[in-house]
């Protein structure tokens, strides 16, 4: 029952990502796993995920 770990490299990483992305930007808009990694990532202040995420504008994330 104790399966053997499975280490990938970044690049299958990045593309097993890379389709997540595409399934949550169909379900649920282009951003969210994007903020969500940022924040994982540590990023936890509004300039630095909109410094970190590409191509992202103010318009994209939530305000109070």
């Amino acid at each position: 029952m104790n399966d053997p770990l499975i280490f990938y490299s970044e690049t299958q990483c990045a593309q097993n990502l890379a389709a997540v992305e595409d399934a949550i930007y169909v379900l649920g808009g282009k951003w969210k796993l994007r903020i969500i990694i940022a924040l994982v990532s540590g990023y936890t202040r509004f300039n630095e995920l909109q410094r970190t995420i590409k191509g992202i504008s103010l318009r994209s994330f939530p305000v109070n």
